[in-house]
């Protein structure tokens, strides 16, 4: 093998190295974004991607721009909701 085929092969490997794979992404919610409270005890994504937070203030529905929260007042029978099942 000659040089120059050795520094292309040496350079192409290394290039590979750096590419990367896709970059997860993650949001933070709390009540500065609508979130009745910032203790959730349990959370579902349903089957038309709306996102349900179970709190100690009740249940909060995000649909990815805002949240729309359930309380005692909307028939639930406890403002602490540890968990739900839909």
């Amino acid at each position: 093998m000659s040089f120059r085929n050795y520094c292309l092969t040496l350079f192409f490997t290394f290039s590979l190295l750096s590419v990367f794979g896709q970059d997860t992404s993650s949001e933070h919610y709390d009540v500065r974004s609508g979130l009745s409270s910032n203790e959730v005890y349990h959370m579902y994504q349903d089957k038309n991607g709306l996102l349900w937070f179970a709190t100690d203030r009740g249940i909060c529905s995000y649909d990815g721009y805002e949240f729309t929260r359930y309380g005692i007042e909307d028939g639930l029978t406890s403002s602490t909701v540890f968990r739900f099942y839909p």
